[in-house]
């Protein structure tokens, strides 16, 4: 075999090899990740289920009411395997009925009470982000939900006769809690609704709130600064919104209907197409009003504060 030959013989084995090597990389595996799945029927223990779970397990329960309080400290999904027919209802006397401290968790489909005498009862304590709470009831609790973490999510909820808040967002001065979704959640025979303490960039869209007995939504402490609540309807609460040391708070395309907004030492917030009845400025609020109903001016109380 001459020089030619051998050299064109190498260089066609090694284009083969190359092609052979790119070939079978590109074959896919379809290799594929599988949820492990676990059954949860009356009588038998969800806590148990919850500490013998791995990683993105999916607990499936069975419609019934189930007594014990429970703790989630792996990311997992609890979900009723029909929908308000899973009641967890604590039997002994406890603060919290679910406490979740692992990220990435979602309540799917449940109905949460905690019935404990305890003044700050909470049907859920909230400590780890990622956390998605969706189509769940809260009732008869003083707390619906604690949460003190960020980057949650909660949708089509309901919040009913929670004696203190439906939802108490809880920061802390200058470590405000941050990146809130509320959206298309109903809060109904509360204290409030929905309280804010030192939290920003939440977003509470789509929600309906009525008879509370204090506020739809309320801010309180410092640090309660660019939240947005978009499209939501305040009907017959003592007050609508009750905005204090809050800034830069944009409201939009929402209805106060016979649930007054009242802003104090509230400054550079914004309320756009809203329909409004009646409306509080003092203690050097800013306000701005950007294509609203008209309100009758008998109707709006403004001191030491500035209306534009």
């Amino acid at each position: 075999m001459n020089r030619t030959q051998t050299h064109t013989r190498y260089t066609t084995l090694i284009l083969g090899t190359i092609i052979l090597t790119l070939t079978l990389t590109s074959i896919p595996t379809h290799a594929t990740t599988t949820t492990r799945q676990t059954i949860i029927t009356t009588g038998t223990s969800i806590q148990h289920a919850i500490d013998t779970a791995t990683p993105g397990d999916l607990l499936l329960i069975n419609p019934g009411t189930y007594t014990e309080p429970l703790t989630i400290t792996t990311p997992l999904t609890l979900q009723a395997t029909t929908p308000d027919a899973v009641h967890i209802i604590p039997t002994t006397t406890c603060y919290y009925t679910i406490t979740i401290t692992a990220p990435h968790v979602t309540l799917n489909g449940l109905t949460i009470q905690n019935p404990s005498p305890n003044r700050y009862a909470t049907a859920v304590s909230l400590c780890a982000p990622h956390t998605t709470i969706t189509t769940c009831h809260f009732q008869n609790t003083s707390l619906g939900i604690a949460c003190w973490a960020p980057n949650t999510t909660i949708t089509t909820s309901t919040f009913t006769n929670c004696h203190d808040e439906g939802i108490a967002l809880l920061g802390i001065p200058d470590t405000p809690l941050t990146h809130i979704f509320i959206t298309d959640c109903t809060f109904t025979h509360n204290c409030d609704g929905i309280e804010l303490q030192c939290t920003s960039h939440t977003q509470i869209h789509h929600c309906t709130f009525t008879n509370n007995t204090h506020a739809g939504i309320d801010a309180i402490n410092t640090d309660n600064n660019n939240n947005h609540i978009t499209n939501c309807q305040f009907t017959a609460n003592q007050l609508g919104i009750y905005l204090a040391n809050a800034a830069n708070t944009q409201i939009t395309s929402s209805t106060f209907t016979t649930s007054p907004a009242y802003f104090t030492h509230a400054t550079d917030n914004d309320l756009t197409n809203c329909n409004l009845d009646h409306l509080t400025l003092q203690d050097r609020t800013t306000l701005t009003l950007r294509l609203c109903q008209a309100i009758d001016p008998s109707h709006i109380t403004q001191i030491d504060s500035t209306l534009t």
